[in-house]
């Protein structure tokens, strides 16, 4: 049985689901592209399936949701799905993206759908900077630390303390006789003559007594 597709003056023959009328007049049906539908007769066009679904081949009368571990990134018309990229993952089917592992996190394997399989923790000494969907964490620079894993950003050394080395995770305490006037520091500074401190994790050095002595005595002289 011959079946005609009529919209408006648009007609082409054996019109069913997943078939279009290509143009006025036209005595052949087309199928729809891959990555495009047809639900139902009569149509004039095919719809795009939308990001997180696919069409993978011509004809298509519904699109298909993408699988877990796997997206369209967004895009619509796809004619297949992707699985997710390292540091990301998808829980559900028919995700348009993936979700990015979160800060202090990272992934290193692609297709995963449990966020417990897709991420780990970044481990001590290490963090992502505050960024989402990271492969890899960055080691603390000199002067900051990260004391636990699965930290967001580094801490940066209190004033009295230092790190000298990357990837630290404690940061030592300024030594007697030595100081570090600001945070953020990778090496104690050694109290200039006339100061001095006796105790360690000091931000700044005081006036030795004898010093403090000689000006009294120079300001009595001076009297």
């Amino acid at each position: 049985e011959i079946s005609l597709g009529l919209v408006g003056s648009e007609m082409c023959i054996r019109d069913r689901a997943g078939q279009y009328a290509g143009g006025t007049g036209a005595s052949e049906c087309t199928d729809c592209l891959a990555g495009r539908f047809s639900s139902a007769v009569a149509k004039t066009t095919c719809a795009a399936c939308i990001p997180g679904k696919f069409a993978g081949s011509a004809g298509a009368t519904k699109c298909a949701d993408c699988g877990k571990g796997q997206s369209t990134r967004s895009t619509a018309a796809q004619t297949e799905c992707q699985a997710c990229e390292s540091g990301r993952f998808a829980t559900i089917a028919g995700q348009s993206k993936c979700n990015g592992c979160a800060a202090g996190q990272f992934g290193n394997t692609t297709g995963r759908w449990l966020e417990s399989d897709a991420c780990h923790v970044c481990p001590p000494g290490t963090s992502t900077s505050g960024a989402l969907a990271q492969t890899a964490c960055s080691e603390c620079e000199a002067g900051y630390y990260a004391p636990s894993p699965g930290l967001s950003y580094c801490v940066a050394c209190a004033s009295g303390r230092f790190a000298e080395e990357p990837r630290s995770t404690v940061c030592a305490a300024c030594a007697p006789g030595e100081f570090a006037g600001h945070e953020n520091t990778t090496l104690c500074t050694a109290c200039p003559p006339g100061f001095s401190n006796n105790d360690t994790e000091q931000s700044a050095c005081k006036v030795r007594a004898c010093v403090r002595a000689c000006v009294r005595a120079c300001v009595r002289a001076c009297v």
